[in-house]
């Protein structure tokens, strides 16, 4: 589902409900969102792990910078 797509779910929930719903449609979207993002870490951690890159005291993106230069393939990371 695309950005414009859900946002026009969004509108027609908010349209249809006259607020009410969106509340609650708003904390789900953020759990959803707070839960991915530990997951991407742990997953990179875990691969860094796997090619031998200490993981202490290192940020993400300088992990998936190492894991770039160790397995010659470019990791685009998200903004």
């Amino acid at each position: 589902m695309s950005i414009q797509e859900l946002l026009l779910v969004l509108a027609l929930l908010l349209f249809l409900s006259g607020g009410r719903v969106l509340p609650r449609v708003a904390r789900f979207l953020s759990t959803l969102l707070r839960g991915r993002e530990p997951a991407r870490a742990r997953r990179i951690r875990e691969i860094a792990r796997n090619l031998g890159i200490e993981t202490r005291g290192k940020g993400e993106e300088e992990l998936l910078r190492e894991i770039e230069a160790r397995s010659r393939v470019f990791v685009v990371s998200e903004p």
